[in-house]
């Protein structure tokens, strides 16, 4: 039978260990290491860990505690024991066990990312951030499984599907601007930009709310955007945000952003497809595929951030992209790799790799086709 209060203490305990844990392990991080630089790129990939590990033990004290099969319980009788009821159900566990024990393990590496890397958040911005902000996501994700679930049985619920996906797409850059609370450019930073281009929006996202300093999203026509973190504009010169703003550019004319999309697409139209139309082993291939899967996506973004460095370097110059990537990795805004911990799990190569492959291009290349 479910209890609530055994359900608050199993949680409670889990999100208390998780943070212990994760403290002890970042202050002994920040004990072994020197250099600031291999410090923070060792404290994300345990802030990647930890939250990996101690949401995947989330889901298992939820389902022990008895918080699944309550929630299951309260859907309606149409959607509960289907696929689209059981993303709901995620979604649930997702904003109450898993979030808080990603808060715990957040708040626990924060104070030892101040020492070495330029994060202005107090331990308060952190936990308001998240509340305010991580919940997003999941929520959009639940509202979308009811629309498929409400479409016609069958090739219905798969167009759906694809259509709220696209529309997710196109719509990300709002959702994205509300998360980050992202400002349009005063006049002074379009000013120092240069050359902004019409069918592009750029935004300016605060340092507090950052995700990166610079990234570019949106697929639809009229609504391709660029965020810019606010510390761009302090710390390079003009030719260096010129510079990045292009290479955050390429990701548009090159097509990147819509590939990042499409290639996700490729595994949920047909996941949705062997649910419709009950394919047995359909959850399994998935389980089995999803490891390879992740790893080639992440294969294809990593040479998409060397296809922009090309298209970038031969509009702005290498030199002033390199001297960029150089001067924020320096001051700490982006780290200068991404951990021998992630391997083939990293999404961006490490700067000096890009540095080098700028320093190698050959004067006025194109790279190729736009």
């Amino acid at each position: 039978m479910y209890s609530a209060v055994v359900t608050i203490l199993a949680h409670a305990t889990l999100a208390l260990a998780s943070y212990g844990l994760a403290s002890a392990l970042a202050a002994r991080v920040a004990r072994k290491h020197a250099s600031r630089v291999r410090t923070a790129a060792r404290l994300r990939t345990l802030r990647r860990a930890g939250s990996l590990v101690g949401g995947s033990g989330a889901v298992v004290v939820s389902e022990l505690s008895g918080v699944t099969p309550f929630v299951a319980g309260t859907l309606p009788a149409g959607i509960a024991g289907t696929a689209y009821g059981a993303v709901l159900v995620a979604c649930v566990v997702f904003l109450g066990p898993v979030l808080l024990v990603v808060v715990a393990v957040d708040l626990a590496v924060h104070p030892y990312r101040r020492e070495v890397r330029p994060v202005e958040a107090t331990r308060s911005d952190v936990v308001r951030w998240f509340l305010a902000r991580v919940p997003a996501m999941p929520l959009a994700v639940g509202v979308a499984a009811v629309v498929v679930w409400v479409a016609p049985a069958g090739w219905g619920r798969v167009v759906a599907a694809l259509a709220v996906a696209v529309a997710g797409a196109a719509g990300m850059p709002v959702l994205l601007s509300y998360v980050l609370r992202a400002r349009p450019p005063t006049p002074g930073e379009c000013a120092s930009l240069v050359d902004l281009p019409d069918d592009v929006r750029v935004r300016v996202v605060p340092d507090a709310t950052r995700v990166g300093v610079a990234f570019a999203a949106g697929v639809a026509p009229g609504a391709r955007y660029v965020f810019l973190a606010e510390s761009l504009f302090d710390v390079l010169g003009p030719a260096e945000r010129r510079a990045v703003l292009a290479h955050e550019l390429a990701h548009h004319r090159r097509g990147h952003v819509a590939l990042r999309v499409a290639l996700p697409m490729c595994l949920l139209v047909p996941l949705v497809a062997a649910v419709e139309f009950h394919v047995d082993g359909a959850f399994a291939a998935v389980l089995v595929l999803s490891l390879p899967a992740t790893v080639a996506l992440f294969w294809v973004v990593r040479w998409t951030e060397y296809d922009a460095d090309r298209w970038a370097a031969d509009r702005a110059g290498a030199g002033a992209l390199a001297g960029a990537l150089s001067e924020l990795a320096d001051r700490k805004l982006v780290l200068a790799g991404p951990g021998r911990h992630l391997g083939a799990f990293a999404s961006h190569p490490s700067i000096e790799r890009r540095v080098a492959r700028l320093g190698r291009e050959p004067p006025g290349r194109r790279p190729g086709p736009r």
